[in-house]
């Protein structure tokens, strides 16, 4: 009887579809299961999640949106496909700190030739967050990339500064996260769903 029940079971799971992936809590910070970004035609699926942490200090809850596909950071890198960087400030970050770290991440992860060509659009990005000032405890803050429109950084919702175009800042952004010398490793790791 138990065999019988274990068989209709299995058959079962093979004719219902699976469940999609809930949403993930992080430190009290809900990450949505997915997102579209201005410019998607699809929604983006949440891969991982995790806390960005300096010197012990917890600075936001970060999640890293794709679109379904392989995986490795790789992957994603050389995929031209929408893309979201999505942090939830856990305190007060100035933008002088905000700043120091994408510097810092970009300073681990471009070669010099890779920063000159990208000096423009990289100035455009620090010119947004300055003017953005800083960001208070709780604010949402998304760095979307869609195919044709570029890179936008969206604050609480509201896109802040004009649209970056170019696949290169998209990826330069994207691997002060997951690059192969990334800000914070565990994060890393845990945005690439490890």
């Amino acid at each position: 009887m138990n065999e019988r029940r274990a068989m209709l079971a299995a058959a079962l799971a093979l004719l219902v579809p699976a469940c999609p992936a809930a949403a993930k809590e992080v430190s009290g910070v809900v990450l949505p299961e997915s997102a579209r970004p201005e410019g998607s035609a699809a929604d983006l699926r949440l891969r991982g999640g995790g806390v960005f942490r300096f010197f012990f200090l917890r600075y936001y809850v970060c999640g890293l949106y794709v679109s379904d596909g392989p995986g490795g950071a790789s992957a994603i890198l050389a995929s031209d496909a929408p893309r979201r960087i999505y942090l939830v400030a856990l305190r007060r970050i100035s933008s002088f700190e905000f700043l120091w770290g994408l510097d810092q991440g970009l300073a681990d992860n471009l070669s010099p030739a890779e920063a000159e060509a990208l000096q423009e659009p990289l100035a455009q990005v620090r010119a947004t967050i300055r003017a953005i000032g800083a960001i208070a405890r709780g604010a949402r803050v998304s760095i979307d990339y869609a195919p044709g429109p570029g890179t936008r950084i969206v604050v609480d919702g509201q896109p802040r500064g004009a649209s970056m175009a170019g696949k290169a800042l998209s990826d330069a952004l994207l691997r002060v996260w997951i690059g192969e010398r990334p800000l914070d490793a565990g994060l890393k790791r845990e945005l690439l769903g490890g």
